[in-house]
């Protein structure tokens, strides 16, 4: 009889941190599941960690040699056998209640099919906190600036892969996560859990400069064919200004810097407006919030930062609470 959930867990050379995380998942609430634990070719001791569990929840799988991250998750997606799947990266954790918590959005609310949590860091200096957006609208709007789900907290309905025949693409490597999620939020509904369930492990040197690269590039064919059903084709300087403020959250530069973010912007919300390819109110709340961040960030400019945001149509859809917008017009009076 088929479990209800299939944790699916990727290893490569992950001994530092195996053990912590594949305890974090069998220490859950709920015991319903199955555990695949898929090898790609690892060459330290991350496969005998693994079998020195005795628990018959695990599944463990070898691949002969390595072949990538896209290869490791679509094995796990081909050993897994839940209505459900759910991702755990080797050297993340999960709360004991993740799978509980994510399993009764998904009986609440059929229509949702990708559901991920909130996160905290770990392993860093300081704890980060990650609250990423509750609802589908903005989450499907999200997705032209960066990637709304982090992939260790993420479980997904097997009907919804099954039925877009949704693999991991080879060719969008390190971003194949976001490749998937931002194809499955064409068919189906998205959702967070607004609770932190998924401890992320933040490494010194996480990503190469070469890696950072090929992800910025990777990342970028994800957002122009998005774009593309806008009916817009960004120029360089656009490509720039889009990736500054998405996937790289640098929103901090001059008034001329500034101004080239609102008139992309705007364009975006003008191109929405016009073809509706994203749920319109959502989609400029979430354009107005990255406009609301570059005016936060205008450091020195005064009050100039404070006017920058009001003279602009993109501040009536900003969604934030009042104490941001009145944190906005004191930093503007200190001139910080």
């Amino acid at each position: 009889m088929a479990s209800l959930v299939s944790v699916l867990m990727p290893v490569y050379n992950a001994g530092r941190y195996l053990r912590d995380a594949v305890e974090s998942v069998l220490r859950q609430s709920v015991s319903d599941f199955e555990f695949v634990i898929v090898d790609d070719g690892s060459t330290d001791d991350s496969v005998e960690i693994v079998r020195a569990f005795n628990d018959r929840r695990i599944r463990f799988v070898r691949h002969d040699k390595n072949r990538g991250l896209a290869a490791a998750r679509n094995t796990c997606l081909e050993s897994a056998s839940g209505a459900f799947v759910a991702w755990l990266d080797a050297d993340d954790l999960c709360h004991p209640r993740r799978l509980q918590e994510q399993i009764k959005i998904f009986t609440r609310h059929p229509d949702v099919g990708v559901c991920g949590t909130w996160v905290k860091t770990i392993g860093g200096d300081s704890e980060h906190k990650w609250r990423y957006p509750i609802d589908s609208n903005t989450l499907r709007s999200r997705m032209l600036f960066d990637d709304p789900f982090a992939t260790s907290s993420v479980m997904i309905r097997r009907d919804v892969l099954k039925g877009a025949h949704a693999v991991f693409d080879h060719a969008f490597p390190p971003a194949e996560d976001y490749d998937l999620w931002e194809r499955l939020a064409r068919v189906t509904g998205l959702a967070n859990v607004p609770k932190y369930l998924t401890y992320y492990r933040l490494h010194q040197k996480q990503t190469s400069g070469a890696q950072s690269d090929q992800q910025a590039a990777a990342v970028w064919t994800i957002q122009a064919r998005q774009l593309s059903w806008l009916g817009l084709h960004a120029s360089e300087e656009e490509r720039q200004t889009h990736l500054k403020l998405g996937v790289r959250w640098d929103f901090s530069g001059d008034e001329t810097w500034a101004k080239r973010a609102r008139n992309w912007l705007e364009k975006l919300c003008a191109a929405n407006e016009k073809i509706g390819a994203f749920p319109k109110h959502a989609f400029n709340a979430v354009v107005a919030e990255r406009w609301y961040w570059v005016c936060r960030d205008q450091t020195g400019a005064g009050m100039n930062a404070w006017r920058l945001f009001k003279d602009t149509r993109l501040a009536s859809s900003y969604g934030g609470s009042l104490a941001s917008k009145v944190r906005l017009a004191l930093r503007a009076l200190r001139g910080v």
